[in-house]
């Protein structure tokens, strides 16, 4: 029988080892398909979980900064009654004790507001580490699904 160029002929024997080959390395391919998948699934519940944890201490850290730095401008307030109360028979010492207390507390809520300013810079770089690290762990499950396609 005369063949065109869509057709052509193969030993039967040969056939059938090629589709054995095929059947053999198939289990050992979607195990290896599985374990990545499994793999790729811990590593991005162990980064989710790194970057809670991060974004835990990032929050307890802003709170303790917070809290000290109010304490510290109570502290500045309490320091800053007294002198005023020193100079209470003087109008000029009193003036200039107002002066500097309203100086003394316009700084530290401008420190406060600047550590709650870098706290927040700071939260948000740890997240976008975790989501440039989630994205790429993303985009290799994706190439690896791709593969199996």
């Amino acid at each position: 029988m005369p063949f065109n160029s869509h057709k052509c002929s193969i030993e039967r024997q040969d056939a059938l080892d090629i589709i054995s080959d095929i059947k053999r390395a198939l289990p050992r391919e979607l195990e290896q398909a599985k374990s990545v998948a499994e793999e790729s699934k811990d590593i991005m519940n162990r980064a989710i979980a790194e970057a809670q944890e991060m974004l835990d201490d990032a929050e307890k850290k802003a709170m303790e900064i917070i809290k000290d730095a109010n304490e510290e401008a109570e502290e500045i307030r309490l320091d800053t009654e007294d002198a005023v109360n020193d100079y209470i028979n003087s109008s000029k010492p009193v003036m200039e004790a107002e002066e500097k207390a309203q100086k003394i507390i316009s700084n530290a809520k401008a420190v406060s507001e600047e550590i709650k300013i870098g706290t927040a810079e700071y939260a948000d770089e740890l997240l976008s580490e975790v989501e440039e690290h989630i994205s790429s762990i993303l985009d290799e499950i994706r190439k690896n699904r791709e593969e199996f396609k």
